[in-house]
């Protein structure tokens, strides 16, 4: 639940840049919710999907002074692409005359970027959101050692956001960043390091982007509704998730996600849909559909959550499946979760259409749950089919997860 409630957290604070955000109204007492963390490396794909796990993650997410986490990692091998040194993160809040700040901080030693083409003696990133007397704002900014890119000669001084093109190989954003601030809401996005690649290099696609110091800060204020209720539900396509150790797998991040937050949505249905998401080396995934509604009053709070993919080929044929179809809801009185499902084969058995809830299916190189549904006493977690991998699978180590057609809702 930590997790997730820091992932919508960053969500919406990222959101700030784009849209336009309510803010409290004058005079009411406000909590305010400060959140931050820092990572040695991150690299996502041009379709958001596969990315290479935070590496040396901190984080804090929190209401008052004094949080603190930290963390080191002797070094990383990130997909083949970048290789760093001793990499130091911590994340905190701490209590500053007027107010409050969370300050991220990311240090990464003998940094080096495809191959050689871009390094570094150390690099240290610093991104920092503050409210001081009612006023919130942000910062971030990076200081190098010995940075050298091959056939490029970079000023004494870098300045924040400075861009370079390296031949037909890559853009990199030097010391990059991006603060927003509307009314009480304030984000810093930094890193040392944005390298946006140009062509395909090892496993990484054309426009797949990697941050060496990726660091992340807010503050927000909370919206909880007023109706004495909340309804809160997600629902993705996929996830693929591995431990992160020396070497960094491969992750795929929930793709075309759909959330209901704590106020509902009015009674009007969200909705996500993508003609294919490639999860390689995992496998393909043809149409994917999600959606979410919540109503949320001083009477009725209800959510309910889908998600529905089509042609799923994943290892090798070991798991394939015409359509997975899942949905999750709950109310005051109850949570309830449903699958249906056409043609899934997992290894050399055929999954009946009434497949009950959290069959389990033992493929040796896999253990596989249909129709696994997680309950809470207001909440409802369904997935049409999780595996967790009891040997290697090509570049996924034991212990990788892969969920497919996810839906969560609760309602309290």
């Amino acid at each position: 639940m930590r997790a997730k409630t820091l992932a919508i957290t960053a969500v919406g604070a990222v959101a700030i840049a784009t849209t336009a955000l309510a803010v409290a109204p004058a005079g009411a007492a406000v909590t305010y919710y400060y959140y931050g963390y820092a990572g040695g490396s991150l690299i996502k794909a041009l379709d958001s999907t596969i990315t290479s796990q935070l590496s040396a993650e901190s984080s804090v997410f929190t209401t008052s002074a004094g949080a603190t986490d930290t963390n080191t990692l002797a070094s990383v091998d990130a997909r083949n692409v970048v290789t760093l040194g001793t990499i130091k993160t911590s994340a905190k809040t701490v209590a500053i005359t007027g107010g409050l700040e969370v300050v991220a901080t990311a240090q990464a030693a003998n940094v080096n970027v495809l191959n050689g083409l871009i390094t570094a003696k150390a690099i240290t990133t610093t991104t920092i959101t503050k409210r001081v007397n009612g006023v919130s704002s942000s910062t971030t900014h990076s200081t190098f050692a010995n940075l050298h890119i091959v056939g490029i000669t970079l000023p004494v001084d870098i300045p924040e956001n400075y861009t370079i093109k390296v031949g037909d190989i890559a853009s990199v954003g030097i010391n990059a960043g991006i603060v927003a601030t509307k009314g009480d809401y304030s984000v810093g996005i930094g890193a040392g390091l944005r390298v946006t690649l140009l062509k395909p290099e090892g496993n990484n696609g054309s426009g797949a982007e990697i941050d060496v110091n990726p660091t992340f800060t807010t503050v927000a204020p909370d919206s909880s509704p007023s109706t004495g209720h909340s309804t809160l539900g997600y629902a993705y396509a996929t996830r693929v998730s591995a431990a992160a150790g020396k070497t960094i797998s491969v992750r795929s991040d929930p793709t075309v996600p759909t959330n209901v937050f704590a106020e509902g949505t009015g009674g009007r249905t969200l909705v996500n849909t993508l003609a294919a998401v490639n999860l390689a080396p995992v496998g393909t995934i043809g149409a994917v559909r999600t959606t979410g509604v919540g109503i949320n009053t001083s009477t009725v709070a209800s959510t309910t959550t889908t998600a529905s993919i089509a042609d799923v080929n994943l290892l090798g044929g070991l798991i394939k499946a015409t359509a997975i179809k899942v949905t999750a809801h709950a109310d005051l009185s109850k949570r309830t979760g449903a699958m249906s499902l056409a043609n899934l084969k997992i290894g050399s058995t055929t999954i009946p259409l009434n497949a009950p809830a959290n069959t389990v299916i033992d493929l040796g190189v896999a253990k596989v749950t249909v129709n696994q549904q997680i309950r809470t006493a207001h909440s409802i977690v369904v997935r049409g089919v999780d595996i967790v991998l009891l040997k290697p699978s090509g570049s996924l180590p034991v212990g990788a997860e892969i969920q497919l057609a996810v839906a969560s809702a609760s309602a309290f």
